[in-house]
């Protein structure tokens, strides 16, 4: 509740000195015989009641003229999100198991999920790259979507290889007509380019000159790591080794104004992508504004009424044995 007209509330200090006005007039009454109020006790509480009445509605009618409102904040919430896209790589490589009890791609994947489920009000789209790339999910605010979209990306959705140079190709083809002041490419790999038309030094110069920033991820351990491979409808495993060319990742992120990092383990990787989730929060502009309203009449009917009765009053009591 909200006092448009504070100042009028100083006016119930007038009512100690009215109350004290209106005790030595009655006072001064005179009476030829007490002893009937002494048996009726009910007789002086209501001597007092118009006094009450008085007094109360008095109180009502100043509280009333300080304009009492209530404000309703009503609020205008404006999003300005980041257009990010998630670009992934899903090499044969990314089959590797030293991310133990998963794999490397379904580790990326849980991590990206709750990377998105982060980031809200920012437009995020998925391209997936091997040999070529593809453009998995358009940028959308639909994250659900996107999440499911995430959810059925396999390797073997492309031919083998790694093309870096072309996963950050397609990412920019997304970003192209983008409005937003920020765009950010998130790039999770575990190999060097060794595929595609674009070089990965290309991409980064293109990039660049868009005003993207592209966050690179070597993801996995370095030296000879347990892979999958079936003999005979068997699974077992050999020791393979998938090389990340580092100084390339660095170099892409270093043009672009972003950062590389190196992740060897899931929780590495989390601690990853929730330092790029900081780094590039979401903005929110939010416009508050209170619509007040009036309740004057709550304080002024019952002022109202309360000198109504105040003048009824020795009406009824005057017929009261």
């Amino acid at each position: 509740m909200y006092l448009n007209k504070p100042l009028f509330l100083l006016l119930l200090l007038l009512i100690p000195f009215l109350y004290f006005l209106s005790w030595r007039r009655q006072g001064r009454l005179p009476f030829s015989y007490t002893g009937i109020f002494k048996k009726r006790w009910w007789r002086k509480p209501l001597s007092q009641l118009p006094l009450y009445l008085l007094l109360l509605s008095y109180t009502m009618g100043v509280i009333a003229l300080a304009r009492p409102q209530k404000g309703i904040t009503r609020e205008i919430v404006e999003k300005k999100g980041i257009d990010i896209v998630i670009a992934l790589d899903i090499s044969s490589s990314m089959l590797a198991e030293d991310f133990r009890p998963q794999n490397r791609i379904q580790v990326a994947k849980d991590v990206a999920a709750r990377f998105i489920e982060k980031r809200q009000g920012d437009r995020i789209g998925l391209v997936v790259f091997a040999k070529g790339a593809l453009m998995q999910c358009p940028l959308t605010i639909d994250h659900g979507i996107l999440l499911k979209l995430l959810k059925q990306v396999d390797i073997g959705m492309l031919p083998d290889g790694t093309a870096i140079g072309m996963g950050i190709g397609t990412a920019l083809v997304m970003l192209e007509n983008s409005r937003a002041k920020e765009k950010v490419i998130v790039l999770l790999t575990d190999g060097r380019n060794n595929a595609g038309k674009i070089t990965p030094d290309r991409a980064a110069e293109m990039a660049k000159e868009m005003g993207v920033k592209i966050y690179t991820v070597a993801i996995g351990k370095r030296g000879p790591v347990p892979f999958p491979v079936m003999r005979g409808g068997i699974k077992t495993y050999v020791m393979a080794r998938f090389d990340v060319n580092d100084s390339e990742l660095m170099d892409i992120a270093e043009k672009t104004g972003g950062k590389f990092f190196t992740a060897t383990s899931p929780t590495m990787l989390r601690d990853v992508m929730e330092t790029i989730n900081k780094l590039q929060p979401t903005r929110f502009k939010i416009i508050r504004y209170k619509d007040y309203r009036e309740k004057m009449n709550l304080f002024l009917i019952p002022a109202i009424l309360l000198l109504a009765l105040y003048f009824v009053e020795p009406l009824i009591t005057r017929r009261l044995p």
